[in-house]
Parts: C-alpha cells; sequence; structure tokens
C-alpha cells in the first residue's frame, strides 16, 4: 500500500473512533467539517478553493455544510477510506497531493485534545516527510534573511539541511513529522527544540499556516 493510501486508512480509523463532534487543530473545525473538506478536496476541488481563494469562501462553506447534511458521518469516512478519487486516482499525484494532506489532518484530529505527543512512525514514512520538508521549508522561507538549519531527530534521526541562508544561523530539531507539522503552521503542536530560543519567535512573524 502506497504511504498516501496508508495514511488516508489511518485517517480514517481515528474519525471513526473520535466521531464528527472531536475537536481539531484547524481552526473552528470539527472532525466532520474536516471530512467534508477532504472529501470536497478531491470530488469537487472548485468548490474546495475557497481554502485558499477568498472570494470563493462562502462557497466553501455552503459545500461543506451540503456534504456533512447529504452523508451520514461514518458512512462518508468509509467512501473516504475506500480511495483517492479524481485526479488522485492516478498514483503519483495521489502522493505527491497526499501524503502530506493525510498526515497533517491525520495530526490535527490526533492533537485536537490537546495530547501533542508524536507518533511512532514507520522508517518509509518518515524518510518521506523528512524529504518533503526540506522542500517545503525552502520554499516558505523564500526572502527569510536568517540562516535556518533542520536538523532531524528521532530513530532514524542525524541529519541537517540548511534551509535558509544568512547571518546568525539557527536550529530546529525535531522528528520529521514535527517539522512538517511547522511548516504547516501547527508549530504550537509540535514537539520542536530551538536553538537559539529566540528562533521560536522569529518564525512565529512568518506566516506558515496552510
Amino acid at each position: 500500500m502506497s504511504l498516501a493510501n496508508s495514511e488516508r486508512k489511518k485517517l480514517a480509523d481515528t474519525l471513526h473512533a473520535v466521531g464528527p463532534d472531536a475537536v481539531t487543530l484547524c481552526d473552528g473545525w470539527s472532525a466532520h467539517d474536516l471530512l467534508a473538506h477532504l472529501w470536497l478536496r478531491e470530488t469537487d476541488p472548485i468548490a474546495a478553493a475557497g481554502m485558499f481563494f477568498p472570494p470563493l469562501a462562502k462557497q466553501t462553506i455552503r459545500k461543506m455544510e451540503e456534504v456533512k447534511s447529504s452523508y451520514d458521518f461514518d458512512d462518508l469516512v468509509d467512501k473516504y477510506a475506500a480511495g483517492p478519487r479524481g485526479v488522485f486516482k492516478i498514483s503519483k499525484v495521489n502522493e505527491l497531493g497526499n501524503t502530506l494532506e493525510c498526515f497533517v489532518h491525520h495530526e490535527d484530529l490526533r492533537r485536537g485534545d490537546g495530547d501533542n505527543d508524536p507518533r511512532t512512525l514507520p522508517k518509509d514514512l518518515d524518510d518521506a516527510l523528512w524529504s518533503a520538508v526540506k522542500k517545503l521549508a525552502k520554499a516558505r522561507l523564500r526572502g527569510f534573511k536568517r540562516g535556518l538549519i533542520l536538523h532531524r531527530e528521532g530513530q532514524w534521526g542525524g541529519a541537517s539541511e540548511s534551509v535558509s541562508l544568512g547571518e546568525n544561523p539557527m536550529t530546529i530539531s525535531g522528528e520529521p513529522g514535527e517539522l512538517v507539522m511547522l511548516f504547516f503552521g501547527r508549530g504550537h503542536a509540535a514537539t520542536l527544540d530551538f536553538d537559539p530560543e529566540d528562533a521560536k519567535s522569529e518564525l512565529e512573524k512568518l506566516k506558515l499556516s496552510v
């Protein structure tokens, strides 16, 4: 099973376990809202575009409410778990577009109640997240004037990557999944070490949410 589909299944299992009213890290969203977003993203991407294009925000909210009222929660979880739809049926598109999506939203669900302990991840997923976060960080930090080094921790840790050049370099250490959470705007719920300590406040000035 691909990494994206494996994480999709784990996300679905957690959705079933916590139920529609569970709190998530997505501000103001319940588990039901999160599921509606995931469903729209693959079945009606234009309707889902309001997440990133403000003029369509009202349409996205309306469509999410339609999804929530049209399907039983657990039935919709099963439909989502059955596999990717639309363009995401293409395996490469699924891996590129859904591995991080499913991982981050799974963590949004897991950590919504304040339990921020990282999961123990298999090596292939840990490796994929490390590869992805290096690219993600470099893209998000364009124009950042300070040097930044990411240090990989955990069972397969030890590697480091410079993702921003500049004076007074700082280092952020953590498992790849925790670093991914940071660069998706979930740093407040991630387990990370900042050196020096002001590195955290420097990054908080950036708009990292996705």
